[in-house]
């Protein structure tokens, strides 16, 4: 799942500041988005269950609160 946004946040032209496969088969991504200057960060690295939980860091450059979706949509897991 992580792959794929990476991948999207690639098309879009968004800098990828982070793209760290770990040993455990997870993997850990950040990005700038051009547009907004806005920061995101989603790591997996967690020892149990390293492919269910995803931990999300969003940076603006006020820091302040940025409502409504995250501008690279809604993440899906297929378990099958």
């Amino acid at each position: 799942m992580l792959e794929d946004v990476g991948d999207g946040w690639k098309t879009q032209g968004w800098t990828i500041t982070r793209y760290r496969p770990l040993d455990n088969g997870s993997l850990n991504i950040a990005a700038i988005d051009p547009a907004t200057g806005d920061g995101f960060a989603l790591d997996s690295s967690f020892e149990t269950e390293a492919d269910i939980y995803v931990v999300g860091f969003f940076n603006t450059p006020c820091h302040k609160h940025s409502p409504g979706p995250a501008p690279f949509g809604r993440m899906e897991w297929d378990a099958d």
